[in-house]
């Protein structure tokens, strides 16, 4: 019987574009709501596997397991690098352009 883990999601970086983006199961999104989430040992490294196959024509890069918490509204991420990953760099105030 395969042990319980965290449940965990592939994350990576869009090549161009620098985005967070997160394997769906079938591609990639900038949504990690719509992640496919893996929820034993073996089934994060086999969809770890799935997502590296696909990542080069993606434009993929850095591909990872990330935890995260299973929400009624799809994976959120627990871990603060994550969570900053999700809302962009943006968010903090020190990096918002001064008008």
């Amino acid at each position: 019987m395969a042990r319980a883990i965290p449940a965990q999601v592939v994350s990576a970086n869009h090549l161009i574009e620098g985005d967070a983006i997160w394997f769906t199961g079938t591609g990639w999104c900038r949504t990690i709501s719509k992640a496919q989430v893996a929820e034993t040992p073996e089934a994060a490294e086999a969809l770890l596997a799935q997502a590296q196959e696909g990542a080069e024509s993606a434009r993929a890069v850095s591909l990872y397991l990330a935890e995260v918490t299973i929400t009624p509204n799809g994976p959120r991420p627990t871990h603060f690098r994550e969570i900053y990953r999700v809302r962009g760099h943006k968010t903090h105030p020190q990096l918002h352009e001064v008008s």
